[in-house]
Formats: structure tokens, C-alpha cells, sequence
């Protein structure tokens, strides 16, 4: 609710005009939102038509892709901020990356042989705390 309010007070675009923003086609019918007749019913009792939608609420409301635990906009909104912001990380600048006092030997040894978010969340445990699997896709996911 908070960030419902926040959002009304600075007049965030509405969740339509994100999904231009996104590259995601504009939604026409609340049925295009959601498969649950209970969120598809609250939003049409509460919004009317489906360009009233405010961002957060048509966010949240989105069923979740297949085999992911993230709606497409959620996951769209992520990877759009994961990735410009990466390249202007200090750490991924030559002149810091490679300078010989950024990084030990073994820490780029780490570095350039972690390939997974699970290793990376494992190797920041506690020692001997246990290990999590540490996946962005629903447990009964299968590749088709």
C-alpha cells in the first residue's frame, strides 16, 4: 500500500505505459493479466478498464512465466536494471579489474571459474552451514 500511495503522489505512469516502456505489447482485456478469475474480477471491480491499472498493482498481478517464479514484466524490470548497471561498476573497469592489488590470485581464480548464482550464494555461507540450491526457475521446471 505504501508504494501504491507513493506511486498516486508522484504520478507513476500506469502499468500499460510500462509495458510499452518494456518492449511488451500494451494489454487490451484483464484476461491478458492474469489467469485467476479472483485478481481478473478485483481489478476490473476496482479499476474499470484495464489502461487504469496502476504499475504496481498490473505488476503484481501478472501471472508468473512458465517455469520462472517471476512475472515477464518483473523479470524484464530486472534484467533491464541488472545489466545497465553492470557495466558501470567500478570493479568490471580495466584500470581497477586488472590492477594486480584489486584482486589476490585466488580471488581471480574465484572469479573467473564461478558460473552460477548458486555458487556464488553457497561460497558466501558460514562455513558448514548448509548448502542451498539457488535457482530463477519453479522447482518443477523442465526444459521442453
Amino acid at each position: 500500500m505504501p508504494s501504491i500511495g507513493q506511486g498516486r503522489r508522484v504520478q507513476l505512469d500506469r502499468y500499460n505505459a510500462y509495458r510499452e516502456y518494456c518492449k511488451f505489447p500494451r494489454v487490451e482485456r484483464f484476461e491478458q493479466i492474469t489467469s485467476d478469475p479472483v485478481i481478473r474480477e478485483g481489478l476490473r471491480e476496482l479499476y474499470g478498464d484495464v489502461d487504469n491499472i496502476e504499475f504496481y498493482v498490473g505488476l503484481f498481478a501478472e501471472d508468473r512465466r512458465p517455469n520462472s517464479v517471476l512475472p515477464s514484466m518483473v523479470g524484464r524490470l530486472v534484467g533491464l536494471h541488472a545489466f545497465s548497471q553492470l557495466m558501470t561498476n567500478p570493479l568490471v573497469s580495466p584500470a581497477i579489474y586488472e590492477h594486480p592489488d584489486t584482486f589476490t590470485e585466488v580471488g581471480r581464480r574465484t572469479i573467473a571459474t564461478t558460473t552460477s548464482l548458486e555458487q556464488l550464494l553457497n561460497r558466501n555461507l558460514p562455513p558448514r552451514s548448509r548448502r542451498y540450491e539457488a535457482k530463477l526457475t519453479h522447482h518443477s521446471w523442465a526444459r521442453k
